[in-house]
Order: structure tokens, then sequence, then C-alpha cells
């Protein structure tokens, strides 16, 4: 990944999606806001314990720094249901997957040891933005996501880039409750005793579902070993959350 910086404000960017001048995607780390004590100091996650204005102020920042009109975001529950983003708006309630073709929106996955996937589909102009915990990968959103894509735009899954976001890591990603929490064609991912790689169920999940593996970035960075630019809850339990965005300029379909 890519890391870049504009003031104090720092994220990183995928390899995969370097060269679309219609698109900005990015994974903003913790750095460059106002936030304090465990949220410090770019928390972009709401319902945390920070202070909502230091929240709203955060993604305001993004909005300004990628040129969008604005910003969508749900309220992530571990599930699989999309929400087609037709308008710009500010509640779409429980959700964890965001659909979108327009342009200057920018779709928000918050995020503190799980997975922010962003989906673009270069011919049909649409892309997406996907919540993945391991209750994600049990209920394989990536599947649903690529259909939900199918069935909205019409998007092939051969035709989508997908890149995933740093995460949870081998190391410390331990479920000593695997047995009741995974199906058992997970228990394969078993890397060192209770310890699973979260990493590789999600590749072979997009894999699966159709995505060519030429077209998959997964950064492969852990959260949980990187304090200061990753927030963990794995880790910390109270934190803020990194968000990663992806959306459309105005000249996406010009």
């Amino acid at each position: 990944m890519l890391r870049k910086k504009s003031g104090e404000i720092e994220w990183l960017e995928f390899e995969l999606l370097q060269g679309i001048p219609h698109l900005k995607a990015g994974v903003f780390l913790r750095h460059g806001g106002i936030s304090q004590g465990p949220y410090t100091s770019f928390n972009l996650g709401a319902n945390t314990g920070d202070l909502a204005e230091h929240v709203i102020y955060h993604r305001k920042q993004i909005q300004k720094l990628f040129n969008f009109k604005g910003i969508v975001t749900g309220n992530q529950v571990h599930g699989v249901h999309a929400e087609w983003i037709q308008r710009l708006k500010q509640d779409v309630g429980n959700c964890d997957i965001l659909l979108t073709d327009l342009s200057e929106i920018g779709l928000l996955i918050t995020h503190a040891d799980c997975q922010a996937a962003i989906f673009y589909d270069p011919l049909r102009k649409a892309i997406a933005n996907t919540h993945a915990g391991w209750r994600g990968n049990v209920g394989n959103v990536y599947r649903e996501t690529v259909r939900a894509m199918h069935k909205v735009f019409g998007s092939n899954p051969a035709d989508l880039l997908v890149c995933i976001s740093p995460s949870l890591g081998p190391k410390h990603a331990e479920f000593k409750e695997y047995r009741r929490e995974f199906p058992p064609d997970f228990w394969k991912y078993q890397v060192t005793p209770f310890h699973f790689d979260l990493w590789a169920i999600a590749k072979d999940q997009l894999e699966e579902a159709g995505v060519l593996p030429s077209h998959i970035e997964i950064a492969c960075m852990c959260t949980y070993c990187n304090t200061e630019d990753f927030y963990s809850y794995r880790r910390d339990q109270i934190t803020g959350r990194n968000g990663t965005i992806i959306g459309f300029t105005e000249k996406a379909f010009d």
C-alpha cells in the first residue's frame, strides 16, 4: 500500500486502484485529528464513546480532502444487508454493504480489526464498500456484495477490483470457541492452535464468488500489531475506529 499525507492527516491507498483518475479511495490512519484519550486522534467511529463533534469534524475533513459532497455510512451490525445509495442521505440504518454509482458521494466503513473491502467495477462505473468481521466472513458477506453488485448494476464478478484494508492478522485472530463460532470448512484456516487466517478466508471467498486472483489486493497489515496507525478493539477494547472510504469524483462519467 502507498502512504499519503495532507497536513497532519495520513491515509493508505491501494496499488491496484492507482491510475484511476475519477476514483478516490483510502484507509485513514489515526493521525491528525482532535480526539483524545483512547480515541486519539483521528477517530471516525460514532457510538464509540468519543465526542460526536470530534467524529463529525474528522468526517468533514475527509469530505473536503477528497472533494465529496457528502459521506454515507450505515449502522454496522456484522450482517450481510446491502443498501443501494441513490441519493445523499445521512442514515441508512443497519447495513454492512454500501453500493452506489453516483459521483461525489463517499461510502464509509469504519473498523478496528474488522476488514473493510472496497469494490470497483470499471465497466459499469459502480462501487461498493463492505464491512466484514469474522461474523461477516461466516455469513460470506463478500459473496453477498458480489451478488448485490450484479443484481443492481449488472456487474460481472470477473470485472471487479477488490481491495481489503488492514485488519486483524493471524497472530492475533484467536478463537478459543472456534468449533462453535466457525463452520467446519473454516477450520482448515487455523494456522496455530486457536488462531485463524482471516485474510486467506477473505481471499478464497472472493475467488469463489468469481473475482479474479489478480484483481484482489489484501493489505496483510495487522491492526493489533500497529498501535501508532490503527485502532484495535481486541487490543484496547475502548478505542476509536479507522475509516476506509471510496467514491467517484465529479468527473467520473465525463
